[in-house]
């Protein structure tokens, strides 16, 4: 795939023309053209499918601005925005079962037992809490915002690259977290933290006995662990959600982004992502997990509607990029799928146990 680029000669020569081939869409000889900034104005109508499997005249254009000009008008599908914090419980519930098995594991199996079952459980979590929570609500709720008039399209390597940032950040959190003073793998001399899983109170206990012993986690827990930990889960939700919105791709559409927001965005990253790894290895148990999975779900919808907010978006002044990318169509039917893989996990969870529980024998 050529790359086009707004050229100067465009300005006195008027539209540029060139032959593409794309493998993604398989149509060859696609013509595309670049006009001038000034011949840029509204479409009338979407395009139709077809239109839209041959049109690849995207930009990429995004500034730092206090001061951006208008925003085109949007809407906000609802049923998307109910999906997408539906995707994040769930998510959030499995990646505290997951968490829950990996707390066990470093409890109770003997050091020449536990590397396997281990790095299977740490790998599980890490992908439920990334992957089937953050990145998946993320895409689901981007799908629910709508410019009327423009195509909004997604570059496919940027949109992958978006999920591995948060995926291996949390991977790296979860390590940190879970390391004794002997490593990840060393004899289990586990920290305070997870030694309070064993004390907590029963279900049926009352409120009073529940806050007291979530206050001695919180004190457990308060160290340079959860602050590392609790950083690099937040650097990378951040880095995920402005990836992810640079993976965005439209005709006469750009990105102004308010840097006073933008840095508020990592701040509340930085304390949300503490806080969703003090939940995810703190509330466990039936009850208390259904409890943390909302608290989660509520917490990762506000970090991203915070960070969508930073950014305006409205017609770039000039330039034009082509890359490969799909329609906002097929990444809709790529979310429904990853919802029904998200809705089996709870059944590969009960696979992978028996997996672990072998390593033990």
């Amino acid at each position: 795939m050529h790359v086009l680029r707004h050229h100067p000669l465009t300005q006195s020569f008027g539209a540029l023309r060139c032959r593409v081939y794309s493998p993604l869409f398989g149509a060859p000889d696609t013509l595309a053209y670049a006009a001038p900034p000034s011949a840029f104005t509204p479409p009338h109508s979407p395009p139709s499918c077809c239109e839209r499997a041959t049109q690849l005249e995207l930009t990429m254009y995004w500034e730092f601005s206090s001061n951006p000009p208008p925003g085109v008008p949007s809407t906000v599908n609802v049923f998307f925005v109910i999906l997408s914090f539906a995707v994040a419980v769930t998510g959030a519930y499995t990646a505290l079962q997951f968490t829950e098995a990996l707390v066990n594991n470093q409890l109770q199996m003997k050091s020449s037992q536990r590397r396997g079952g281990t790095v299977l459980t740490l790998i599980a979590a890490a992908f439920s809490i990334a992957t089937l929570t953050i990145w998946i609500m993320h895409f689901t709720s981007m799908i629910s915002v709508k410019h009327p008039g423009y195509e909004i399209m997604y570059e496919l390597w940027s949109t992958i690259a978006s999920m591995l940032y948060i995926f291996v950040a949390a991977l790296i959190a979860y390590a940190i977290f879970m390391c004794h003073r002997r490593g990840v793998f060393g004899d289990p001399d586990v920290s305070e933290l997870i030694q309070t899983y064993y004390s907590r109170p029963d279900d049926d206990a009352g409120v009073a006995e529940h806050l007291r012993h979530l206050w001695s986690q919180v004190k457990a827990a308060a160290g340079w662990r959860l602050i590392l930990a609790g950083t690099i889960v937040g650097l990378g939700v951040y880095a995920m959600h402005f990836q992810g919105m640079m993976a965005m791709r439209s005709p006469r559409l750009g990105h102004y982004y308010n840097p006073i927001l933008v840095g508020l965005t990592a701040v509340i990253g930085i304390v949300g992502g503490s806080a969703v790894i003090f939940l995810l290895f703190t509330m466990h148990g039936l009850r208390r997990r259904v409890v943390a999975s909302v608290v989660l779900g509520v917490a990762v919808m506000a970090v991203h509607w915070q960070g969508y907010y930073c950014a305006t978006v409205a017609p770039p002044p000039g330039g034009l990029h082509m890359m490969h990318a799909f329609s906002s169509e097929i990444l809709v039917d790529a979310e429904i799928a990853c919802i029904v893989v998200m809705l089996l996990s709870s059944i590969i969870r009960f696979a992978f146990m028996g997996i672990v529980a072998a390593s033990a024998e």
